[in-house]
């Protein structure tokens, strides 16, 4: 599972020969779910806002909503109708609150994200010249460590006692809401795991370069339309965890088996 949340300055169309379109494709060809940032862009554009690293056939692009899911961020970028290609494949969530404001945006999204993670999953993220790695261990529990510029790592510490550190430091003093594409791919990375639970449970021979196509089928085929949005803006529509969830459980192994015929046909 591979989550990308950044994009290019300045923007420009689609092309699927841009290196990392081709370095995107060869990672799923490999059985690797590409989850990539719709962008930020909304309507500061006149016409496409969108990450163009976000429209490939091979990628999941991820536009974002309000907390509660009703209203797209004004700032979720957005396709044209002209081009009916170019569109976010779905939206999610993509607005938060935490209490930790000292952290950078990508740490934020990777405690979010590793809190609702199973165990064993493991999150990265880089804050300027540091690379932080949040593992979630069998028991639950959240461990920290660091690399740092001499490439050496630190040792692992629970995450309560560094948040424990920063607040009596006075690093953690009011509540911070963040927001954007990249916190709403973080959240459908998350679903992306449910998704690979249930198909292991359902299909365990599924072969590996048929999961990314088939995850994103499935988050279409979950994804609910809502508002008065166009297919250019929302792609296939809304997914939250508590849809997934629902569309997960009352899955069945011959669904299933029609899900993975309509992904072959994917490019």
């Amino acid at each position: 599972l591979v989550t990308i949340t950044l994009g290019p300055v300045p923007l420009y169309q689609y092309n699927h020969l841009d290196p990392l379109n081709i370095a995107t494709r060869r990672t799923a060809d490999q059985g690797n779910t590409i989850i990539v940032a719709a962008g930020n862009g909304g309507r500061l554009f006149r016409g496409n806002s969108l990450n163009p690293w976000s429209v490939a056939p091979w990628v999941i692009g991820v536009g974002a909503t309000t907390e509660d899911g009703n209203e797209l961020l004004e700032t979720s970028s957005r396709g044209v109708e002209a081009l009916a290609d170019e569109a976010p494949t779905i939206v999610a969530p993509g607005r938060s609150s935490t209490s930790f404001n000292a952290l950078g945006h990508g740490q934020l999204v990777a405690i979010e994200n590793i809190k609702k993670a199973p165990p064993g999953a493991i999150e990265v993220t880089i804050d300027g010249s540091h690379v932080f790695i949040y593992k979630k261990e069998r028991d639950g529990r959240i461990y920290v460590s660091m690399i740092q510029e001499d490439n050496q790592p630190s040792p692992q510490a629970p995450l309560e006692d560094v948040l424990k550190w920063m607040e009596s430091r006075k690093m953690s003093t009011e509540t911070t809401q963040i927001s954007g594409t990249s916190f709403a791919a973080e959240y459908i990375a998350v679903i992306c795991r449910e998704i690979a639970t249930r198909v292991n449970q359902l299909r365990p021979g599924t072969p590996k370069p048929l999961r990314p196509k088939l995850a994103k089928t499935m988050l279409e085929d979950m994804a609910k339309p809502f508002g008065n949005y166009h297919p250019w803006e929302i792609g296939k529509g809304l997914v939250t965890l508590p849809i997934a969830k629902d569309y997960l459980s009352s899955l069945t192994s011959s669904c299933l088996d029609q899900l993975c015929n309509r992904a072959t046909m994917r490019r």
